[in-house]
């Protein structure tokens, strides 16, 4: 049985593009969510990855301090809002940047945090620098 699956629901860690992790045709091991069959030919499945990968982001939020300098790669870039992946597992926005140069997806960035979102666990913060850019 093949199904599809939302970039979102693959992993507990943020992914700029499902294509650097996961390719078509893959074999994973999923947890069956829901099955409804209409007909024979008519089966939908809901699959979960998630739930089988385990979430790590609560223990790695606890590595994360306040004011505590951190490197991350951005994963994406929304209306503003930076999405950063840190080296140390914790997912992280930072709503400025404090480089003169406009950062971009995939740039290794220096990232301050500010504030620790325990309920969503999300590290909020400010990028002081690009490390590095990908062009």
């Amino acid at each position: 049985m093949e199904t599809s699956i939302l970039a979102r629901d693959l992993s507990f860690d943020w992914m700029g593009d499902a294509r650097e992790r996961f390719q078509v045709g893959d074999h994973i091991l999923v947890r069956i969510l829901d099955v409804r069959a209409d007909s024979p030919e008519q089966v939908i499945v809901h699959a979960d990855v998630k739930s089988v990968e385990g979430n790590t982001s609560k223990e790695n939020m606890k590595k994360c301090k306040i004011q505590g300098k951190y490197a991350g790669t951005v994963e994406d870039i929304h209306k503003g809002t930076v999405f950063v992946r840190l080296s140390i597992g914790v997912n992280a926005i930072a709503h400025s940047c404090y480089d003169s140069r406009t950062v971009g997806k995939k740039d290794q960035v220096s990232f301050v945090v500010t504030h620790i979102d325990e309920e969503r666990n999300v590290a909020l913060g400010i990028i002081t620098r690009i490390i590095k850019q990908t062009i």
